[in-house]
């Protein structure tokens, strides 16, 4: 099952540290039925792999199927926790 889908732009993997550094990112969340709870755009973002989190910075939105939009310049998305950070 899917969690989640990572686009961007450019990315650069960093196998020993388990890190991504994205430039023009869009996240892309899913629950545990295959829906969509979530999705998250950034000019940057580092995602780290082994704690499963999302740092994305520079004109993040995130926004829900249901309309709901959070504008901000930093996100930090802890799926582990399952908390949201701005």
């Amino acid at each position: 099952m899917r969690e989640s889908i990572v686009n961007a732009d450019s990315t650069w993997v960093y196998e020993q540290r388990s890190v991504s550094d994205l430039k023009g990112m869009t996240v892309t969340m899913f629950d545990s039925t295959g829906a969509v709870v979530s999705k998250i755009t950034a000019d940057k973002g580092i995602y780290r792999i082994r704690e499963q989190s999302l740092d994305a910075r520079g004109h993040v939105v995130a926004t829900t199927p249901g309309g709901n939009v959070l504008k901000t310049e930093h996100l930090i998305y802890d799926t582990r926790r399952n908390l949201i950070t701005s």
